[in-house]
């Protein structure tokens, strides 16, 4: 079955306005699901397939932020592996969904969000709190 045919793509696609990468990656969604063994296409697959492209924008994109550093953080439910809240411990076999994906230029990392869950502020890694001085009587440093 062609991908573009089907009723939950095809109905809120328009390929024709793709570019050509773009088409290339939905095309190569198929195999990236098949290669991580998902039965279902996802939107970590499409993440996967545009990073994997030659010439990737948005690798690009990572690479004109200055970002190419930063640590990838998963932020997923404290209770298992896996990023549903019901499950607890190491379970097998379950799918690993990818709600969004933020950048905390503050803390220099890229979070991954797993699920629904709650989130903490990240830090950074040299607290502001070290840029605070009294200067002639005048406090600096202050944000």
């Amino acid at each position: 079955m062609d991908l573009f045919e089907t009723e939950r793509i095809g109905d809120c696609m328009n390929i024709s306005k793709f570019t050509q990468k773009s088409v290339q990656a939905v095309q190569d969604l198929e195999k990236v699901a098949y290669q991580f063994g998902n039965q279902e296409i996802e939107e970590e697959h499409l993440l996967y397939a545009l990073l994997e492209q030659e010439d990737s924008l948005i690798l690009k994109l990572i690479e004109k932020m200055g970002i190419t550093h930063y640590p990838v953080c998963i932020a997923k439910t404290q209770y298992s592996f896996s990023a549903d809240p019901k499950i607890y411990g190491a379970v097998n076999n379950f799918e690993f969904h990818i709600k969004d994906i933020v950048i905390n230029n503050g803390a220099e990392m890229i979070v991954a969000i797993a699920g629904e869950i709650l989130r903490m502020p990240g830090l950074p890694k040299e607290p502001q709190a070290l840029h605070i001085d009294i200067v002639d009587g005048e406090i600096e440093g202050l944000s």
